[in-house]
């Protein structure tokens, strides 16, 4: 082989080396914000700051509404094609420590990064309360009915993740149930404002911080929905009031415990969140009953909600309902609640769908096998 065409191979190698190199967590992260996670807060002049927050409060927000000004961009195929990321990015919002933080992630890379001091959180929620609030965030590519969706969005989640937290403070636990209740009032309020798309946030931030007012309210919103409506808007209602306190939210869910409709009988077992009292967790047992009528869509509706109220109560209900159910698909969902309960009566069965998945070469039944393996090993960490 001659100099030259040595040469030119070595050349050629090299070339396909570095072209197959990966690129750096900074090379992608500057190409997101290109592309995926532009931070349009910043370009398109919104006025943040205006809302009179902390810097670290300002950030948190101007994230949140970057992210999903993005992924709305993205899914109207607006947004500039990225290099290495395709799809949309994910958020992800959690407490850790005594902070909110919050994140821009794509499959496992996270794009960026915000916190705020949980103490800051109820100014937070104030800012994002006032009726103002949307035109001091807004930016000129905003279209006003997805800029609602984004902060009703915000503030549910805001609630839902902070509520355990700010609700035992004593230093903040009065400001916070008023902070609540009018939250509750506002988003009453924008139920009426929201498509239907985006009307999940609404409702479920309901579900927390209602009470038999809002309850009530719900109720004849819901009553006034007109003929037509998809049923699964019907159950989104009936979900969040069944979820709320107080006596109204209690009745109404043993009205359609009681009912015919199976689809309000599963959104009401799917409201539910605190161990009920007697009359509901016999309306639960009758569900769950060897003899029950009850379609297959209300019983598997009853097994998570008893595995949500954690009592001893909900746990011999659905022991009972275990040692005596038919149905293979039922046995399965109420051993694997059982177990993620700590109650040890359906390990044995559990055992033999892993010794049973791990001969199969289903792929499906394989991954199977390695839940039910994770879930045995966390229920004797747990012993």
């Amino acid at each position: 082989m001659s100099r030259i065409s040595l040469f030119a191979w070595i050349l050629i190698l090299t070339s396909n080396f570095v072209l197959a190199q990966e690129p750096s967590d900074e090379a992608m992260r500057k190409d997101a914000h290109k592309t995926i996670l532009r931070r349009l807060s910043r370009s398109g002049g919104a006025q943040t700051s205006k809302l009179g927050l902390s810097p670290g409060a300002t950030a948190f927000v101007d994230l949140y509404l970057d992210l999903h000004r993005n992924k709305d961009e993205i899914r109207r195929g607006r947004a500039p094609r990225s290099k290495y990321f395709h799809g949309t990015p994910h958020p992800e919002m959690k407490v850790e420590g005594e902070a909110l933080c919050f994140a821009a992630c794509f499959a496992v890379f996270k794009i960026d990064r915000a916190e705020v001091p949980l103490k800051e959180v109820p100014g937070l929620l104030e800012a994002a309360l006032e009726k103002d609030f949307t035109t001091k965030v807004s930016v000129a590519t905003d279209r006003k009915s997805a800029l609602n969706a984004m902060r009703f969005g915000l503030i549910s989640e805001v609630v839902n993740l902070c509520d355990p937290h700010l609700a035992k403070e004593a230093e903040s636990k009065a400001s916070w149930e008023a902070l609540k209740k009018k939250t509750a009032r506002v988003f009453l309020e924008g139920v009426n404002s929201v498509s239907q798309r985006d009307l999940y946030p609404v409702l479920n931030c309901l579900k927390r911080v209602g009470g038999d007012k809002a309850a009530t309210a719900l109720i004849e919103k819901m009553d006034g929905l007109p003929r037509g409506t998809r049923p699964w808007i019907r159950s989104m209602y009936a979900s969040a009031v069944c979820g709320m306190g107080g006596e109204v939210s209690k009745k109404y869910a043993i009205k359609l415990l009681a009912g015919e409709d199976d689809t309000l009988k599963a959104a009401a077992l799917s409201g539910l969140q605190q161990e009920p009292d007697d009359e509901v967790y016999g309306l639960i047992e009758k569900i769950l009953a060897q003899k029950s009528s009850a379609s297959s869509v209300v019983r598997s509706s009853a097994i998570p909600a008893l595995e949500r109220f954690k009592s001893p109560r909900a746990v011999k209900i659905l022991e009972k309902a275990f040692l005596e159910t038919v149905s293979a698909r039922e046995k399965y969902s109420l051993a694997c609640a059982l177990t993620r309960l700590g109650n040890p009566a359906a390990i044995p069965y559990l055992k033999e769908k892993i010794e049973e998945a791990e001969k199969s070469e289903v792929p499906r039944k394989k991954a199977r096998s390695a839940y039910l393996t994770r879930l045995l090993e966390n229920f004797e960490k747990k012993k």
